[in-house]
């Protein structure tokens, strides 16, 4: 019984700050979308979608915030993810770097200026773009293209990585990312139940904290 009980607590001690941080970034979302319901839908959509990947769901939920932050649901999508985590792939890269070079290059097309720090980064030091894209960039830019049409040049270049985020996945150290992803994940919504239970236990805490505090002064 005390193995069984220290198993338990083991597991929600592990589970618990990971349970936290996905609370914090579904409220995050809520915000962001304005919609509770939306953010939930969006939550389940990414862990589904980090299971396909070498990607924990905790960084494919930091990497979409920071593409919404960006351009909202017209930039964070499945497809957008599933390009800029091959090329973070490609170029070994952390996926939540990658992710906000190109939520970067995105804002600056909005404001006609693609040749800028993240397209210099994405060309040279993250070198995921082609010459040619970015050629193609400069030169829509000075037409007055929009962002969507600017955009679709940085996808379409993308594209010639698409298979690499299934091929990681399957290697010996994207499958280990994918189980530690999925362990993590499991833990959490094991933790998630007890974390909120305790959220009564540690408002009275607070509460009795406030009232030792004028004791505690008076005493100094």
């Amino acid at each position: 019984a005390i193995a069984s009980a220290a198993g338990l607590f083991s597991a929600w001690s592990k589970g618990s700050p990971i349970a936290a941080s996905l609370e914090d970034a579904r409220l995050q979302l809520a915000f962001m979308m304005g919609d509770m319901g939306k953010a939930e839908k969006r939550m389940t959509d990414l862990v589904n979608f980090s299971n396909e990947t070498p990607f924990s769901p905790t960084e494919v939920i930091e990497a979409d915030k920071l593409l919404y932050s960006a351009g909202k649901e017209d930039l964070a999508n499945n497809e957008n993810l599933k390009l800029i985590g091959a090329a973070a792939k490609i170029a070994n890269k952390p996926l939540i770097e990658v992710t906000s070079t190109f939520s970067r290059l995105y804002a600056s097309l909005n404001l006609g200026k693609p040749d800028g720090e993240a397209l210099r980064r994405l060309m040279i030091e993250i070198p995921v773009l082609s010459q040619n894209a970015g050629v193609q960039l400069k030169a829509l830019s000075a037409a007055g293209a929009d962002q969507a049409t600017m955009w679709k040049v940085v996808t379409d270049d993308l594209r010639k990585y698409e298979n690499m985020l299934l091929a990681s996945s399957q290697t010996f150290n994207g499958m280990i990312s994918t189980v530690k992803g999925k362990w993590d994940f499991l833990l959490a919504e094991f933790a998630k139940p007890i974390n909120n239970a305790l959220k009564p236990l540690l408002l009275d805490l607070q509460n009795a904290i406030d009232f030792l505090l004028p004791y505690a002064q008076r005493l100094g």
